[in-house]
């Protein structure tokens, strides 16, 4: 904020409210926090995909393990074999990562939250709409109705094989 408007105007843009503040000066600051929502939504994707991701990598990882001991039977050296095997599997899932937040940023559709219905209506042009407004990642119907899933709900969970 301070690089938009400079270190003094921010200093008094702080102390005042922002319906008071000149429309050109709001534009800035709703380009700023555009950027900053923008680089959230973006973590945020990378994150949930990264995750779901390693979950089903180190399911597959540990399976792995568990059957490599049937390398021997074939003569082949079991350590050879699921050195190979595991980096398949890793460059698989840099490539599953990059596919799904790919996917996911297509996808995307973002959401208003209504927070201060009053403080927008006095706000000329809707520019305090724009400022208080916050995006949510939806990648399904459901979210996409206002349903708030729980952090477990969307945990993958591993299963031994």
């Amino acid at each position: 904020m301070t690089e938009a408007l400079g270190a003094e105007r921010f200093a008094e843009a702080a102390a005042i409210s922002l319906r008071e503040l000149p429309p050109v000066e709001i534009g800035q600051i709703v380009s700023v926090l555009g950027k900053r929502l923008q680089n959230e939504i973006y973590r945020e994707v990378l994150l949930n995909v990264i995750s779901n991701l390693w979950v089903e990598y180190l399911t597959r990882v540990d399976a792995l393990r568990v059957s490599i001991g049937l390398e021997a039977y074939a003569q082949r050296d079991p350590l050879v074999q699921y050195k190979s095997k595991a980096s398949e599997m890793f460059q698989t899932l840099l490539a599953e990562i990059r596919t799904g937040v790919v996917g996911r940023m297509l996808t995307f559709q973002p959401l208003r939250r209504q927070t201060a219905s009053v403080d927008r209506e006095k706000t000329p042009g809707g520019a305090a709409e724009a400022v208080e407004a916050s995006a949510v990642v939806t990648n399904s119907p459901s979210a996409s109705t206002g349903a708030n899933d729980s952090r477990s709900d969307r945990k993958k969970k591993r299963h031994r094989h």
